[in-house]
């Protein structure tokens, strides 16, 4: 453990979160990763083996979309995210944002699917830049599994972006050092 990994153990203890231990290489991780564009939220889940490549969870990767601003339109979607979430068993979202501040496109929706997720308790929302998974795609040209939903072209396109972020979750693990607030980066 680094000095730097120790540091932010420390700080994570003194906000009363868990710190996190670093992932095991021989353990299968089930990483879920998200986009948010307006008015949909495109969550991809990936199930990673050691020596395989990852393959995409279909009933664990889903679009949801809400439809306006109202409170109801908000309910509902909240609503089918907590029981999505406790379905899928799902624990932690890796969320690709502009910066690991959580700063999206600034539609007023975008907002709100995010303070959705952020609402569902036992939820953590960690953001990840999406200039960090850009660079490492680029990098590293991943070959990355199939989406199991059949998208529209638009969100067919999305759905790559949360299953790139979710790769770059199991490939660079040491890179996410963010609350769901955003605060604790690496700045």
């Amino acid at each position: 453990m680094t000095a730097d990994d120790e540091f932010f153990a420390a700080v994570c203890r003194q906000f009363g979160r868990p710190a996190p231990s670093p992932p095991r290489r021989d353990e299968v991780r089930t990483i879920t990763a998200g986009i948010i564009s307006s008015p949909r939220i495109v969550l991809a889940t990936l199930r990673c083996v050691p020596g395989r490549a990852p393959r995409v969870i279909d009933q664990a990767s889903r679009s949801f979309e809400i439809d306006n601003r109202s409170a109801s339109a908000v309910l509902r979607l909240s609503n089918d995210l907590e029981r999505f979430v406790r379905r899928q068993g799902v624990s932690e979202i890796f969320l690709r944002s502009l910066s690991e501040r959580g700063k999206f496109a600034g539609h007023p929706l975008n907002f709100k699917i995010e303070a959705v997720l952020q609402m569902i308790s036992d939820l953590r929302v960690t953001f990840v830049s999406t200039f960090s998974v850009g660079a490492w795609v680029k990098r590293d040209e991943p070959k990355l599994p199939d989406g199991g939903e059949k998208c529209s072209a638009r969100w067919a396109e999305k759905q790559r972006l949360a299953i790139e972020t979710a790769m770059f979750v199991a490939v660079e693990p040491t890179a996410l050092r963010s609350f769901s607030d955003g605060s604790g980066s690496n700045d």
